[in-house]
């Protein structure tokens, strides 16, 4: 079969246009894929910097002074607090000093109630820092009025539209405490992690000194 010139003309017109067509299509498509990619991008980032730098210059010397009262207590390098502000919470002592099971267990009692009132101590010492420096951002926001301890029936006691006007400032303040509250965890597990070694490292000296005093008597066949 064979066509005639009128039929290769049409055939030859029709193929660049089905191509052209078929350009624009995926012409709209990969750019609709790169505008909606660089929408989720700049949304993503958005995002990411309204959540990890909410900290401005006066919540971030807060943090560094929670970090050293912190460190201060169980160092994240050395292992152990610093001076008289370290916490420890188990007594192991000499491996020349013998316990009794219940004066063992006494002494780690003891030595837990003085640790749980230095973290006690701490904890407050912490919430102090926090107060002073949340005051400092809303006298900086404008409101300091309204994070001002009051009692209830006090008269200078803010309105509700003020309060609306400024709760703003509180989410930061939910995520800065949460941060906190972090820190706090990451120090507990290391001063959990540090007893633990201690208290295996003072049982295996108490067993290995035990079983070089001793004598092994060597039964003759």
């Amino acid at each position: 079969m064979f066509l005639c010139a009128q039929q290769w003309l049409t055939v030859g017109l029709n193929i660049p246009l089905l191509f052209y067509n078929s350009w624009r299509i995926w012409k709209a498509f990969t750019t609709w894929k790169i505008n909606v990619w660089c929408a989720k991008t700049n949304n993503c980032k958005t995002l990411l910097t309204k959540d990890l730098f909410f900290a401005d210059e006066i919540l971030q010397r807060c943090l560094v002074q929670i970090r050293e009262l912190c460190e201060a207590a169980s160092d994240s390098k050395a292992s152990s607090g610093c001076g008289n502000r370290a916490i420890v919470l188990i007594k192991a002592g000499c491996t020349s000093c013998t316990y009794s099971l219940q004066s063992f267990c006494e002494a780690q009692a003891q030595q837990c109630k003085y640790a749980f009132g230095q973290l006690e101590s701490l904890h407050g010492e912490i919430g102090e820092v926090i107060s002073s420096y949340f005051l400092k951002v809303a006298e900086k926001e404008g409101a300091q009025r309204l994070f001002s301890p009051v009692s209830k029936h006090s008269v200078d006691k803010p309105l509700y539209a003020e309060v609306a006007e400024w709760r703003h400032i509180v989410p930061r303040f939910s995520r800065f405490l949460k941060l906190v509250d972090k820190i706090f965890e990451e120090m507990l597990c290391r001063l959990v992690k540090l007893a633990v070694c201690h208290l295996r490292e003072f049982l295996d000296a108490s067993y290995k000194s035990e079983v070089a005093s001793d004598k092994i008597v060597k039964v003759p066949w």
